[in-house]
C-alpha cells in the first residue's frame, strides 16, 4: 500500500492497534499550542472481541487503563505523525501503532 495513502486521515476508516483493539478515525484537529495536525479516533472493538492476534506475533496483551465503561466511549486524539508512526519493542521489531483494516 502507498505510504502516502496510509497516512491520510479517512473518517470512518477502521485501524487495529498493535495491543488489538480497533479504532475508527472520527475527524482531526489542530493541536492549539503548536499547531500540529491530530488524528480524533474511537474504540469500536477490543482487543479481548478481537479475532486477530493482539500484537501480530501471537501474545496477547491485557489491557490495564480504566475500566471497559470509562474510555471505551471516549474520543481520542494523537498527533497524526505518531498515530501513523511505528512503534519498537524491546526486541527491535517495528510494527505500525495503528494498521490499517
Amino acid at each position: 500500500m502507498n505510504e502516502k495513502r496510509i497516512n491520510e486521515v479517512i473518517v470512518g476508516k477502521h485501524y487495529r492497534h498493535f495491543k488489538g483493539s480497533v479504532y475508527e478515525i472520527v475527524g482531526s484537529c489542530i493541536h492549539s499550542e503548536n499547531l500540529s495536525e491530530m488524528v480524533l479516533y474511537q474504540k469500536v472493538l477490543g482487543a479481548g472481541e478481537s479475532s486477530g492476534p493482539s500484537r501480530g506475533d501471537g501474545s496477547k496483551v491485557k489491557e490495564s487503563v480504566g475500566t471497559k465503561d470509562s474510555f471505551d466511549s471516549k474520543v481520542w486524539a494523537r498527533p497524526k505523525e505518531m498515530f501513523f508512526g511505528w512503534k519498537v519493542f524491546e526486541d527491535g521489531r517495528p510494527v505500525r501503532r495503528f494498521e490499517p483494516i
